[in-house]
């Protein structure tokens, strides 16, 4: 009879008690330093509570409005049309001043005239046209600083998150090997990447300087070098992350199993202990999984700005180069068109860094499972 009484309690504590233990998990969780990231990502912006997403998310419910997504995607896209406004302006008065003096100098045989002019005016349309790329270089790395410092502090989080629904194997194993290549990537992108984007739009602006072809073939080489590049850290850090996410979770689901095997043989309350464990660990991976989740959403939204500021920016520098094209000289043209070129290699470290932690973080949200 005892016996029956113990198992009745031990029923009644995991049906009315466990339905909370994934909020009580939450509740050993401190988001005080991501809170602080994104007040200092979002501070131009709404208010966004983690914690308040993450609950969102345990409850099933949405954790975003796709109506405002979309308005805000258009107010975006809106914004740098305008902001753009005034180099769009400046560039079309450049090559129909350009066109004019050329029309100029051909009717009077003024050659040396015509090259000055034409000199004059491709040093004003480079200096606009620098500027431009620059902020759009300088918004790309705030873009992968504001990345890369938030995944550093949600990481501790998720290792908590996962160590509660996995054990400490899995967790502790990716979180220290994602921090150290957060770092390596972020370093490469800063030392490598964004100076040699650079480098491949002084060169082509240079190159169109002259009549002559000179330094195109070295360009298109840093061009290569370059999308090659960004393929294969995208490439070793997603299959990197695959292969930890398909043995790691393997291993802990072995140590897992022996332990529920050994406390299910003992008489009486196996059973009741596994019941337990389950609904203990089911409850750690609703957690972990909003966590996770909440995460790739942020990463998202911190990407979203860049990412469509710079498309719009990429359409627009190859639409003015299209539209100049038929008035204006070549060179002026190309010139304009180099700066699309760079913006949209920008556009690809963008969408790399942005892709390669949100799929990273989706892999293990997906492999990483209790026991």
């Amino acid at each position: 009879m005892k016996r029956w009484i113990r198992i009745f309690a031990v029923w009644c504590l995991m049906f009315f008690c466990f339905p909370s233990h994934a909020e009580e998990v939450l509740d050993e969780l401190s988001f005080d330093e991501i809170e602080k990231e994104l007040d200092e990502i979002f501070e131009d912006g709404e208010e966004i509570s983690f914690r308040e997403m993450v609950l969102d998310l345990m409850r099933g419910e949405q954790a975003f409005d796709l109506q405002e997504i979309g308005r805000r995607i258009a107010d975006i896209c809106f914004g740098e049309l305008n902001s753009q406004k005034q180099v769009i302006i400046q560039i079309l008065l450049l090559t129909i001043v350009a066109a004019v003096f050329a029309n100029y100098t051909n009717v009077f045989e003024k050659s040396q005239t015509a090259d000055i002019s034409f000199y004059l005016i491709y040093l004003i349309l480079v200096m606009i046209l620098l500027k431009a790329f620059l902020e759009m270089e300088s918004m790309v790395m705030e873009a992968v600083k504001q990345v890369t410092s938030f995944l550093k502090a949600l990481l501790p989080i998720y290792l908590l998150a996962a160590a509660f629904a996995n054990g400490s194997l899995t967790a502790i194993g990716f979180s220290e090997m994602t921090l150290v290549m957060i770092t390596i990537l972020q370093w490469i992108l800063k030392v490598v990447i964004l100076p040699g984007i650079h480098l491949y739009v002084i060169l082509s602006i240079l190159n169109h300087l002259n009549q002559e072809d000179r330094f195109s073939k070295f360009a298109k080489l840093i061009r290569m070098v370059l999308v090659w590049a960004l393929k294969t850290i995208a490439g070793i850090v997603i299959g990197f992350q695959t292969v930890q996410c398909l043995v790691m979770p393997a291993v802990d689901s072995l140590k897992t199993s022996l332990l529920r095997k050994a406390a299910g043989s003992i008489p009486g309350i196996g059973n009741i202990f596994n019941s337990v464990t389950e609904a203990v660990l089911g409850s750690a991976m609703v957690v972990k999984n909003a966590v996770g989740a909440a995460g790739m959403i942020i990463m998202a939204m911190i990407c979203l700005m860049p990412l469509f500021k710079i498309a719009v920016c990429v359409i627009l520098y190859r639409l003015l180069a299209a539209v100049t094209q038929p008035v204006s000289d070549r060179r002026l043209t190309m010139c304009v068109e180099s700066v699309g070129d760079g913006a949209d290699l920008l556009l690809k470290v963008v969408l790399t860094t942005g892709l390669m932690f949100f799929v990273s973080l989706a892999l293990v949200t997906a492999f990483l499972r209790g026991g």
